[in-house]
């Protein structure tokens, strides 16, 4: 793999890890993103509540105030979780790839070690 697909795989597993913990937390807080939702005077208002309250960016907040219902089941909430952690472990395995800027960076640092433990 070149250095411009690694990245890019990176940037686009980081994006939906990003999306997707504004989705469990969500999910896991569905009573309350409602009651932000209802209680504000329009969608601008919603997102900012949305934002304030759970720390969230602009990016996080769109996707949790378009959560649909059918991902409140637990069995949802599990899938969610299960791909953040394939996610989690993808964005290791493309760090970790000689081609990466990060894994070049961390084959130097383990060289520099050797090198000097020799």
């Amino acid at each position: 793999m070149d250095d411009d697909s690694v990245e890019q795989q990176l940037r686009d597993v980081r994006n939906r890890q990003h999306i997707l913990k504004a989705l469990l937390l969500g999910v896991e807080s569905w009573p309350e993103v409602l009651r932000i939702m209802s209680d504000s005077a329009d969608a601008s208002a919603a997102l900012i509540a949305l934002q304030s309250r759970f720390g969230i960016d602009q990016v996080q907040a769109i996707s949790m105030a378009d959560i649909q219902f059918r991902r409140v089941p637990r069995l949802e909430r599990g899938r969610i979780r299960d791909e953040l952690l394939g996610l989690t472990a993808e964005i290791d395995r493309l760090q970790t790839l000689p081609s990466s800027r990060p894994g070049i960076v961390q084959g130097i640092a383990e060289a520099k070690r050797g090198k000097m433990g020799e």
